[in-house]
């Protein structure tokens, strides 16, 4: 069974390496303008062409912000953030990202479910009920939680799972508006 990572400095450690993970195969776009709630803004935004997903990374008060959006970005025109990971700094349940450790010892990128958007029907109970086939029970501290499992962060794989992860946020998001 997966292992929620809780320690600090591993959490910091493993962001690193997702960030580097991310850029290292990345074009940068400088000043690109992001929608989200509460505002907008420009964000320093890594494009991974080949997968055809962008990134943005902000350190925030108590966790790892990770926002990721589909396609090129565009000086011009505003990007929507289709999805967060964000990861807490420790164990922080009503945050929805998280690392995972498995028997091998592989390092996982994890989403509680949390998925936002503002809109009526998009949350959690609606996500994980139309993904329950994929979602996964994993130790979380003194209890078992469901997930979904992202990825293992260090696989060659890691870039196609997390795009997918993506768009099914996406669809989801598409079709709980258009109901």
């Amino acid at each position: 069974m997966l292992e929620i990572i809780e320690s600090e400095s591993q959490i910091n450690e493993i962001q690193r390496a997702l960030y580097e993970k991310l850029v290292s195969s990345s074009i940068k776009f400088n000043n690109i303008k992001i929608g989200h709630q509460g505002g907008s803004g420009g964000h320093l935004v890594y494009w991974i062409e080949e997968n055809d997903f962008w990134y943005t990374y902000q350190k925030h008060r108590n966790r790892h912000w990770n926002a990721f959006g589909l396609g090129r970005p565009d000086l011009k025109k505003q990007k929507d953030i289709i999805c967060e990971i964000n990861i807490p700094f420790t164990l922080n349940r009503r945050i929805g990202g998280a690392f995972a450790i498995d028997k091998e010892n592989n390092i996982n990128l994890l989403h509680r479910g949390l998925i936002g958007g503002g809109r009526k029907g998009i949350g959690k109970k609606n996500f994980f009920h139309k993904y329950k086939s994929e979602t996964k029970f994993v130790s979380d501290g003194d209890r078992e939680t469901e997930v979904l499992v992202i990825g293992e962060i260090y696989s060659d794989k890691f870039l196609i799972n997390l795009k997918k992860f993506i768009d099914k946020v996406n669809r989801f998001k598409e079709e709980m508006t258009t109901d």
